[in-house]
């Protein structure tokens, strides 16, 4: 699910962004922690991989994420003032 993030990140695919984020927010939401003495070294090895790799995915997210969130900011704000200047003008 990480990498079908980054990919609708990467595609400025944002509506759908949001809505996978939505899921992945839940699935992810109060996760316990790992008992890593109940795993044997080259499971506890797989599992530390994967988190590493998920971690590095997000690292790539975050810029994406935030640069989303600047373009948008931007795109609301001249909404509202085109919204102002309509009714200020009618």
């Amino acid at each position: 699910m990480v990498d079908q993030l980054l990919a609708l990140a990467r595609a400025d695919a944002w509506d759908d962004f949001q809505t996978m984020f939505a899921e992945y927010a839940k699935l992810t939401a109060n996760m316990p922690q790992i008992a890593w003495s109940l795993y044997e070294v080259d499971v506890i090895d797989e599992i530390r991989s994967l988190l590493l790799e998920i971690e590095a995915k997000h690292q790539q997210l975050l810029p994406l994420a935030n640069a989303w969130k600047e373009e948008l900011k931007t795109i609301l704000n001249s909404e509202v003032q085109s919204r102002r200047l309509d009714e200020k003008y009618r």
